[in-house]
């Protein structure tokens, strides 16, 4: 394949597939209902996006004066500003108990740059990537954008309804000769799955098994509510690239400020690429992230309304016989309308449906083929009231 023909093909693939949300949200019956609904003027309950309402853990006024110096306005640090990388380094060693230098991470464009820089580094173009699923939307996307092709295998789902082995063997069943990698997010999106330490070892244990590079998600690690969060990271620190992100950890979505811990050889193939992509973050926002760091106590506050969020949406469907996966930790519940989409005549009527009644969700099938009447409600997009009338207007429209 010429080097045109690559540039052609991996131009469709970032067209196609990174809009993979956006098009789920708005293809079938879908998009006339949120025409209409924006037509008319009214407002849509935001539950499609794992972003919060909170305020952010920093502000402009917050910025330290390397970020506001007239040196903030040129080229900086190839990996991030050294005093930012110091001080992700010393929070990944004190929260997640992984002993990281700052040698030892990377301050990327969020965390989608962050697994994209990763992938393209440790995975050739037709290569597979293990996907485990339901998974971020995106995820799948940023593999194929990258050349490399995922292979998606139900997991979280399997592990409730049939136990570890089942999940691990379907998992061992999907890795063949040209597997390199295993991508998985833990605390899960969207299901909020935290998976534990015996969990963690046997994926682990397989990837060892067959030489396969560990991209571990891990942008929700401070929010497990009902679980304690374990790194995989802590596992098998030279095999596991794992990824953090200040859009999740401290509302600085906007700010596009992720992070990537890995060990020195790898790091330093990822680094190449992500100077090659986006070359560094700018320090403002650098900045921000800097700032955000000075306390634990947005996190702390923000873990404790979230947890009475995600009260709301799960006794809502509760209430309204609607199945749903556990969800200890996250930002998300992933709930199974199979039997009222069969009533409503479909999914994308069901959702349709939804949407006429003021609420906006992601449909499961942007997190997995397995999906389809499945939907993802992001219980930290509003605060307690609004998220109360968006989930009563939801379960009538049931």
């Amino acid at each position: 394949m010429t080097a045109a023909h690559r540039l052609e093909r991996n131009y469709k693939v970032i067209e196609s597939n990174i809009t993979l949300l956006e098009n789920e949200i708005t293809s079938a019956g879908l998009a006339p209902a949120i025409a209409r609904r924006r037509e008319a003027g009214l407002p849509l309950a935001p539950l499609h996006i794992g972003d919060t309402h909170r305020a952010p853990a920093a502000a402009l006024g917050d910025l330290p004066a390397w970020a506001t110096a007239p040196a903030s306005y040129a080229y900086g640090p190839l990996g991030g500003v050294p005093a930012l990388r110091e001080r992700i380094a010393e929070r990944f060693t004190r929260a997640r108990g992984v002993p990281t230098a700052a040698g030892e991470g990377l301050v990327t464009v969020g965390a989608t740059h962050a697994l994209l820089c990763a992938v393209r580094a440790c995975v050739e173009a037709g290569e597979e990537v293990v996907v485990l699923a339901p998974y971020w939307p995106l995820s799948v996307g940023v593999v194929r954008s990258a050349g490399a092709v995922p292979v998606e295998v139900p997991f979280t789902s399997v592990l409730h309804a049939q136990g570890l082995d089942a999940a691990l063997a379907a998992v061992r069943a999907a890795i063949g000769p040209r597997t390199k990698a295993l991508y998985f997010a833990s605390p899960n999106n969207p299901c909020g799955a935290v998976y534990g330490r015996a969990e963690l070892e046997a994926l682990v244990a397989i990837a060892e098994a067959h030489g396969l590079w560990v991209f571990a998600d891990e942008v929700y690690a401070d929010y497990a509510y009902d679980a304690s969060f374990v790194s995989a990271a802590s596992l098998a620190q030279e095999r596991v690239i794992a990824l953090a992100s200040f859009s999740k950890s401290h509302g600085l979505a906007g700010a596009r400020v992720g992070f990537l811990r890995g060990a020195p050889a790898v790091l330093e193939a990822i680094g190449k690429v992500a100077t090659h992509s986006a070359f560094h973050p700018s320090h403002h926002a650098q900045g921000l992230a800097f700032a955000a760091l000075e306390t634990e106590a947005w996190v702390e506050q923000a873990r404790a309304e979230y947890t009475q969020a995600r009260a709301v949406i799960a006794g809502a469907l509760a209430a309204a016989g609607v199945p749903h996966l556990p969800a200890p930790g996250g930002s998300y519940v992933f709930a199974d309308f199979s039997e009222a989409a069969a009533r409503a005549g479909g999914a994308n009527a069901l959702f349709a449906r939804f949407v006429e009644a003021g609420v906006l969700v992601c449909p499961g099938a942007a997190c997995g083929e397995a999906y389809g009447a499945w939907a993802r409600l992001c219980f930290t997009a509003l605060p307690a009231p609004e998220l109360e009338d968006a989930m009563a207007a939801l379960v009538a429209a049931v």
